[in-house]
């Protein structure tokens, strides 16, 4: 049987099995749940960051491309706004969490 070799040994990143082989995903949303997996914990999450980070080459997906797939990972569950309040309670903003398995 064939055998991948996998040249990468010092850096790299667990998908789950459970995102790869959903087929409510596309794939689309399955690369960007893969990459928003990758980033360290901290990262400034933005569509405008996350555009940068496939758009390299401008052979990468669009900001109206890039938002449909995080709206998508969010209702099946795969990503989580939460929000943010300061110490006083006012919101602040949003969080995003990963959730494998997604949250029903």
């Amino acid at each position: 049987m064939p055998k991948l070799l996998n040249v990468y040994q010092e850096r790299f990143t667990v998908v789950p099995n459970e995102a790869l082989f959903d087929k409510r995903l596309d794939f689309r949303a399955r690369g960007l749940l893969s990459t928003i997996i990758a980033l360290p914990n901290g990262w400034n999450f933005s569509i405008e960051g996350l555009c940068e980070l496939v758009n390299g080459d401008k052979r990468g997906e669009g900001k109206d491309a890039v938002r449909n797939a995080v709206n998508h990972l969010e209702t099946l569950g795969y990503l989580q706004r939460v929000q943010v309040k300061s110490s006083d309670g006012k919101f602040t903003g949003y969080d995003y969490k990963i959730n494998i398995p997604p949250i029903t």
